[in-house]
């Protein structure tokens, strides 16, 4: 039940997002297009208008997706859509377990999906040997394999995105439990649940930095970071965001599992 649950979440946001995908692509295309044949002030400007216009509907992308994410789950259940879902021969486990795996997919897509669209727009061997240089510089100053320093990056963000869904997702089921204003209460459960998260961030660090006196310098010092209170940061938050998302999940999914308010 769960492959059939995924399959139908994928669909949904697949072709909910489609038309934001071909946009963003056909801008990649033009932006490359322009800065490839630009020899006129005329063809300059218009490759630095589509390079503006591709670059916001990236972001846009993002944000688009993170609210269908956000949007999908309310109609499912909690408003139009509840009383059908909540009909389902399916445990109410496996209806959040579902939700959470096809929003971190769709999610990590967009992602995906957003590198190579820049990739198309922006690729040049001279940028790719400056974006080359400057990874193998940065791997030099701090030590750490280049990929694997890109791994991390990346495992930051996307354990960024899934705390920041998840947050959502806890603060709606909460905020649906009151009686007036669920909307509302749902966005500010949801907005205290992630800055909750990152004061559990905050606090991390900080205890990282009592044995660690670069990564303490962070805070006190005014001096330029060091490579080790980088790499200290990055792998505190990796941990931190880890357990913080498995913390926020269970809490999310026993909540749901008591019940749920529909409108």
């Amino acid at each position: 039940m769960l492959k059939k649950l995924l399959k139908y979440e994928l669909l949904f946001f697949s072709k909910g997002l489609i038309v934001f995908y071909i946009i963003t692509f056909i801008l990649a295309l033009l932006t490359r297009l322009f800065f490839a044949i630009e020899s006129t002030t005329f063809l300059y400007v218009m490759a630095q208008i589509f390079s503006g216009a591709h670059i916001s509907l990236m972001i846009n992308v993002l944000i688009n997706t993170l609210m269908r994410i956000w949007v999908r789950f309310r109609q499912n259940f909690h408003g139009d859509e509840s009383y059908l879902t909540h009909s389902l021969p399916v445990e109410k486990g496996t209806l959040y377990l579902a939700k959470t795996i096809s929003a971190l997919i769709s999610m990590m897509f967009s992602v995906i999906f957003l590198i190579l669209c820049a990739f198309i727009a922006y690729y040049t061997p001279e940028n790719m040997q400056l974006l080359i240089d400057t990874l193998f510089t940065v791997e030099t100053v701090l030590n750490v394999p280049i990929g694997g320093l890109i791994a991390l990056i990346f495992a930051v963000f996307a354990l960024e995105c899934i705390n920041l869904t998840l947050a959502g997702f806890l603060g709606m089921v909460w905020g649906h439990r009151r009686q007036n204003y669920k909307i509302g209460f749902s966005v500010l459960w949801g907005a205290l649940v992630y800055v909750a998260l990152q004061i559990c961030m905050v606090v991390a660090i900080l205890i990282v930095g009592a044995f660690n006196d670069n990564v303490m310098q962070l805070f006190i010092g005014n001096q330029l970071v060091s490579a080790s209170a980088i790499m200290g940061v990055m792998i505190t938050a990796t941990v931190v965001y880890t357990l913080t998302a498995v913390v926020v999940y269970l809490l999310g999914d026993k909540a749901f599992k008591k019940g749920v308010n529909v409108d």
